[in-house]
């Protein structure tokens, strides 16, 4: 009992360094194996912060056209007419919209008329066209994550809706993009336990690998649809990545990690910008029934939208709690990433919504 009086300080300090190391060890295991680092040894991913993510109003600048069960039942149809896509983009653009982006992939070609239609409204097209190029499978590099392509497969936009050449072959590399057309990445990596936290900000396409493009990395689609609505996406700044940072030329930079993904400051939970004013449906943009002051100076994002038999929802931060852990329809997850970059630089009273991890020695010594 003598020598518990006289080391009971010494051993007290030993377990606590002792508790608090493992406790940190096991943070640091968290962090690895969210982004598939080969550190990763113990998947302990919980991620008791996402019940303190606040809500807030959606960004007013951005609105979603969802292809919801209603849509689809007023247009009779499914998939979509491209001939429907096409009229969509002419509302949008006669209404003001600043920017329009489709989360749709269109890979290939499907009904003749409608795919000429389509090409045709996106070659006159006057504002910013962004179309998603997913892919099948991600890998992941230094500051980047790459498409996969061993299987030859490229989910790349069909040529007749991004380039102007005369050769329709899809493995000849395009000499003439369509000068408002963009094409940007939707891929998303789901963290150890299944939630999107992050979105990767640097792709490497897959036509790259294949040789069908000479574009070694392509935007994000959120960065993208933000890029174009702010800049000429032709002279413009771009996004740059150096130092576990990546720049918008000097207007603003935020953390990433060695993926080059950042953290995604979400809004509210899935379902808030259709609750708040910021949703319509696309078939009453195809049928002219939306009022163009909704659209103009808009960002507007067109995509699935709880849709039956499609899956294009991820559960985020935000899907935990009272409203039953909903997934968030791919389309909204994206607005909320615009919607983050529209607020990346700080003003008086509201400041920025980016993200930043905290550093290691914080997380250490708040643990101890």
């Amino acid at each position: 009992m003598r020598y518990w009086y006289t080391y009971r300080t010494v051993v007290a300090v030993l377990i606590a360094l002792a508790l608090s190391g493992s406790i940190f060890w096991l943070y640091t295991q968290q962090v690895a194996c969210d982004s598939r680092s080969g550190s990763c040894l113990v998947n302990i991913s919980v991620h008791p912060e996402d019940r303190f993510v606040s809500a807030s109003d959606p960004d007013k600048k951005v609105v979603i056209v969802g292809i919801d069960n209603q849509s689809v039942k007023a247009l009779g149809q499914y998939p979509l007419p491209r001939s429907d896509y096409a009229s969509a983009l002419q509302t949008l653009e006669n209404d003001g919209a600043a920017v329009v982006g489709f989360d749709i992939s269109f890979p290939d070609a499907r009904d003749g008329q409608g795919d000429a239609q389509f090409a045709r409204a996106l070659r006159d097209s006057t504002v910013p066209v962004v179309l998603s190029y997913p892919a099948g499978g991600l890998d992941t590099g230094n500051g980047k994550v790459i498409q996969q392509s061993e299987s030859g497969i490229d989910e790349i936009p069909l040529k007749a809706f991004r380039c102007m050449d005369g050769n329709p072959d899809p493995k000849t590399p395009c000499q003439q993009p369509i000068k408002n057309v963009i094409l940007a990445s939707t891929d998303l990596q789901l963290d150890s336990d299944g939630v999107v936290r992050r979105v990767p900000l640097f792709v490497q396409p897959a036509c790259f690998a294949l040789g069908t493009c000479a574009t070694p990395v392509i935007d994000t689609f959120a960065f993208a649809a933000y890029r174009a609505a702010n800049t000429d996406p032709t002279t413009g700044a771009t996004l740059q990545e150096s130092g576990g940072r990546a720049a918008f030329g000097s207007i603003w930079s935020t953390q990433v990690d060695g993926t080059g993904a950042t953290l995604i400051n979400f809004s509210g939970p899935p379902g808030n910008y259709a609750k708040n004013g910021q949703y319509v449906r696309f078939s009453d943009v195809v049928s002219g029934a939306v009022p163009a002051d909704i659209i103009k100076g808009s960002v507007v994002l067109i995509g699935a939208y709880n849709l039956s038999g499609v899956n294009d929802s991820q559960l985020v931060t935000t899907s935990a709690g009272s409203n039953g852990t909903l997934p968030m329809a791919g389309v909204e997850l994206h607005a909320n990433v615009v919607q983050m970059f529209d607020y990346a630089v700080p003003a008086p009273g509201s400041p920025s919504k980016l993200l930043t991890r905290e550093p290691a020695w914080a997380i250490a010594l708040v643990i101890l």
